[in-house]
C-alpha cells in the first residue's frame, strides 16, 4: 500500500510541475507577443509624427522614439535594435 501512495505522490506533482510549466511559458510568450505589437504601434506613430513633421517642413531628428530614422525619397525607414520597418509614402496598406 506504501508503494501505490508514494507513487501516486510522485506522479501528482509531476502533474501539478507540468502545469506550472505550461502556465509560465504561456505567460512568457504572452509578453513576448505584447513587446511586439507594443513596437508595431508605436513604429507606425512615429511614422505619422514624421509625416507631420514633414507636412509643415519642420526639422526631423536623426533618433525618435528609440528609432533611427532614414527617410530616402518615397519610403521611411525605421530601425530599432532588433527589426527594421519600412513604410512607403502614399502606400495605404502599413
Amino acid at each position: 500500500m506504501k508503494g501505490f501512495l508514494i507513487l501516486d505522490m510522485i506522479v501528482g506533482l509531476l502533474l501539478i510541475n507540468l502545469i506550472a510549466l505550461i502556465a509560465f511559458s504561456m505567460v512568457s510568450q504572452q509578453k513576448t507577443i505584447m513587446r511586439k505589437a507594443y513596437e508595431v504601434d508605436l513604429s507606425k506613430r512615429t511614422v505619422i509624427n514624421i509625416l507631420a513633421r514633414k507636412t509643415v517642413d519642420a526639422q526631423i531628428p536623426e533618433r525618435l522614439n528609440g528609432f533611427d530614422i532614414k527617410s530616402l525619397g518615397g519610403n521611411i525607414d525605421l530601425e530599432s535594435d532588433q527589426k527594421i520597418y519600412v513604410y512607403r509614402i502614399g502606400d495605404d496598406k502599413n
